[in-house]
């Protein structure tokens, strides 16, 4: 943990030195800091020989920002971008080789069994650093809310939301419709699905449905169990009230 912020702090002073000492001399505006590129979710690669981590820019124009995947080659000190797209990418992580990095984003993809282009829910899509495309590696019907890489390299477990039943989406549909925005309390959150995906049979399968609160989810080092921390309600202000599962 202490080497993942040591090395973003790096990155940031690189990157707010490079625009200082390069970039063009003028008034330090508003504006200005606006334009200032911010490092996260520094990551070292299993080798040790890369760094990944995002970079968050603002698109004034559009009054968003937008953050994308960068590359640091630890022994050059050179720095290229390896996503470029209208969506923003988030929580990217190394494969065991170190050969590809794994990030959520909603940008649009083909989904092959509908037979058409879906956005707008974050799945979870797979990038080579030595060049190419980004490609989709789990979709859900949910957006998939986490990840984590089993140490043996071989599964990937993914969290979502529990997909509604036809009946409950027809409900929620009736209630958007109608504008009904009544608010229950105790408010129910939906609950959460823990997928499996195999690396090597490309097999995906349900293993778990969960409270609403589960999250943190991190394999055991025999890659043999999840392990995961719960508030059960899922509410921000049970936030202090955690227990560890397995």
């Amino acid at each position: 943990m202490k080497s993942n912020i040591l090395l973003s702090i790096l990155i940031f002073t690189h990157l707010i030195f490079t625009q200082l000492l390069f970039g063009q001399k003028k008034p330090f505006t508003l504006e200005s800091q606006f334009e200032l590129e911010y490092p996260n979710d520094a990551v070292i690669s299993p080798n040790g020989k890369f760094a990944a981590y995002t970079v968050r820019k603002a698109e004034i124009e559009k009054a968003r920002w937008n953050t994308q995947l960068y590359l640091l080659d630890v022994e050059s000190k050179t720095t290229k971008q390896l996503t470029n797209n209208l969506s923003s990418i988030s929580n990217p992580k190394w494969m065991n080789e170190s050969k590809s990095i794994l990030f959520l984003s909603n940008r649009e993809y083909f989904d092959s069994s509908a037979n058409e282009v879906k956005k707008g829910a974050k799945q979870l899509w797979s990038i080579p650093i030595d060049g190419g495309e980004a490609s989709i590696l789990i979709a859900l019907k949910n957006e998939i809310d986490e990840y984590t890489i089993s140490p043996n390299g071989r599964m990937i477990a993914v969290i979502s939301e529990t997909e509604l039943s036809e009946a409950e989406m027809k409900d929620k549909l009736k209630k958007e419709k109608s504008k009904n925005d009544e608010i229950v309390f105790p408010r129910q959150n939906p609950k959460k699905d823990v997928w499996l995906f195999n690396l090597i049979s490309k097999q995906s399968k349900k293993i778990a449905s969960l409270d609403p609160g589960a999250s943190n989810f991190k394999f055991s080092s025999k890659s043999d169990k999840l392990i995961y921390q719960t508030n059960y309600s899922g509410e921000y202000n049970d936030d202090q009230k955690h227990d560890v599962w397995i």
